[in-house]
């Protein structure tokens, strides 16, 4: 096996793991410490190709779905974004997985699921609304008496009814 001395000598410049099978004295940086380094995104230069890219997304109002190995420069960009845009301080973040697509991102309202679960919850409580109504003196309707509102319906009628 051959051995480059150089490079052995630029991996002693590591703080924390050489690869000499001695014990390391050095302390390692805690997990709070790890996720308080935020991308710096004054320093992100981004290439002419992702600047159209960003530009045609933000014209037409559509989002801008970035992919690429880690370490490759998305979040970066989205903070570089957030900067320059000065709308946020930090950008949005969407985490997604291999199965996700862009629809996931968006909020979708289901009005039939939405109308079957109040029914399910109308026949499971009480309506409470009429113990308030009575509280506070105010008129129940239907009216408690059937004959009071079919003589305000017939008053409009041709041939009033006399209940």
């Amino acid at each position: 096996m051959l051995v480059d001395t150089k490079r052995n000598s630029d991996m002693d410049s590591f703080p924390y793991y050489k690869g000499s099978s001695t014990k390391n004295s050095g302390t390692l940086p805690s997990l709070e410490q790890s996720r308080a380094v935020r991308p710096n995104p004054t320093t992100y230069i981004p290439d002419d190709g992702l600047k159209a890219a960003v530009n045609v997304a933000l014209m037409l109002g559509r989002p801008l779905l970035l992919t690429g190995e880690p370490g490759c420069g998305k979040t970066q960009l989205a903070y570089h974004l957030a900067l320059e845009m000065k709308e946020l301080e930090e950008p949005l973040r969407f985490d997604t997985k291999s199965t996700s697509t862009a629809r996931d991102l968006f909020y979708t309202y289901d009005a039939v699921a939405h109308f079957h679960a109040a029914q399910i919850n109308k026949e499971l409580e009480p309506d409470k609304s009429k113990d308030i109504k009575e509280e506070k003196g105010l008129p129940s309707y239907p009216p408690k008496s059937s004959g009071q509102f079919e003589a305000k319906q017939n008053h409009r009628a041709q041939n009033p009814v006399r209940v």
